[in-house]
C-alpha cells in the first residue's frame, strides 16, 4: 500500500512496516550539504 503524505510517498509492506528512504545531510561551513539516502531493506 502506498500513502502520499507531507514528507512524500510512504510504502507500507505486508508486515505493516513503513518503507521509506532516509536522507542524510552534513554541515559544511555552516550550510547543510546533502550526502545521500538509504532505502531500508525489510
Amino acid at each position: 500500500m502506498n500513502w502520499e503524505g507531507v514528507t512524500g510517498l510512504t510504502t507500507i509492506n505486508e508486515t505493516h512496516d513503513a518503507v521509506k528512504p532516509v536522507g542524510f545531510k552534513r554541515v559544511e561551513g555552516g550550510k547543510q550539504v546533502y550526502v545521500g539516502s538509504v532505502i531500508p531493506e525489510m
